[in-house]
């Protein structure tokens, strides 16, 4: 009975039910685990007895544990961003050249902005704008330019027509001194052709050569280094063609000295000509280039306005241009029907050319209407011109 009544406990704290027997037994169920809240419990069974003990169903209710762990806010400030602005001026522009003075400016702006996320970025942006305008400048010969330069070609036509008595006549036979003589003669028309070099290339550039006046002033220098030329020609000459006869000492050494002033004209004359032009004269001189360039073409612009403005400079320029093309066309006629006279075409052809050129100096563009006078300057043109 003891035995039986420690089975029947057992099924009690076990669960289970059992048949009617003599003898039963049951197993205790096992305790949940923590945290599950829950127990198994195995079925009892019993042998067939003649009095069954009854069970009742058992029930181990587990117990666990519930921790809860509340962290930090998970949210943190980010740094705050920072940005960089790198404002960049514009360039200004480059001033002409010329007559004419640029100025150019530039302006900058420029902004930077920042901003911060709780991340810790930032981002900064920055602009900056210039503009810059240069001034224009004058590039163009003036007319008092291109008069000139006429002039300067009809000077070198008769350097040219001068040069060509050396060859073209018989001066180069005269005795013992002939040949020297020619070379002077050609030096000298050298020397001319110097001075109208130095007139075209300089001054008749003007408004165009930045240095005008030096190259018209060097072109003195250039004409006595040539002249030097022929007289360093006319000693040689002298002492080479008197060597074998009695006076040969003296025409020696007198052609030996007047060589060596020519010699040194020249060497004067090329090293003056070159300051004037690359040296350190030429700054003077392209300096005072600058000033009277813009002078000039004020007065031009002051002369055309006026023959403008009174409706007389078409009717000018028109009697100018006729008279002229009369003179040109003559010089270019002796250069044509006498070649020995080809300078003196040259010379006569430019100046009618110059005198062309001076009707620019009243009149830039074609008035609408000439008035009284001027139509009878343009009558006088035509009759000019049959």
């Amino acid at each position: 009975m003891a035995v039986l009544f420690a089975l029947a406990l057992a099924a009690c704290s076990g669960g289970g039910s059992g048949s009617t027997a003599k003898n039963g037994s049951g197993t205790a169920a096992t305790a949940g685990s923590d945290g599950s809240g829950s127990g198994t419990t195995s079925d009892g069974s019993g042998t067939t007895a003649s009095t069954g003990g009854s069970g009742t169903d058992g029930s181990t209710s587990g117990t666990g544990t519930t921790t809860t762990v509340t962290g930090d806010d998970g949210t943190t400030a980010g740094n705050p961003g920072t940005g960089t602005t790198t404002p960049i001026g514009g360039t200004g522009g480059t001033g002409g050249t010329g007559t004419g003075i640029g100025t150019g400016t530039g302006t900058g702006t420029g902004t930077g902005t920042g901003t911060g996320t709780g991340t810790g970025t930032g981002t900064g942006t920055g602009t900056g704008t210039g503009t810059g305008t240069g001034g224009t400048g004058s590039n163009t010969t003036l007319v008092a330019g291109s008069i000139l330069a006429s002039t300067g070609t009809a000077v070198s036509g008769l350097g040219t027509q001068v040069s060509s008595i050396a060859t073209q006549t018989p001066i180069g036979n005269i005795p013992v001194v002939g040949q020297g003589v020619s070379g002077l003669v050609n030096s000298t028309g050298v020397a001319v052709n110097n001075l109208g070099s130095g007139v075209t290339n300089g001054v008749g550039q003007l408004g165009t050569n930045t240095n005008a006046l030096g190259t018209t002033v060097a072109g003195v220098p250039t004409a006595v280094a040539s002249l030097g030329t022929g007289v360093s020609g006319l000693g040689t000459s002298l002492a080479s063609n008197t060597a074998s006869t009695p006076i040969a000492g003296v025409t020696s050494a007198a052609g030996g000295l007047v060589n060596n002033v020519g010699s040194a004209v020249t060497a004067t004359g090329s090293g003056l000509a070159t300051n004037l032009t690359s040296g350190q004269t030429s700054q003077l001189t392209t300096g005072v280039t600058s000033v009277v360039t813009p002078v000039v073409a004020t007065v031009q612009n002051t002369t055309q306005s006026v023959g403008n403005a009174t409706g007389l400079g078409t009717p000018v320029a028109t009697v100018l241009s006729t008279v002229g093309g009369k003179v040109a066309s003559t010089g270019t006629q002796v250069s044509t029907t006498a070649p020995v006279l080809t300078g003196l075409g040259t010379a006569v052809t430019s100046v009618g050319s110059a005198v062309t050129q001076t009707g620019a100096l009243v009149t830039n563009t074609t008035p609408s209407n000439g008035g009284l006078l001027g139509g009878t300057l343009t009558t006088l043109g035509t009759v000019v011109n049959h």
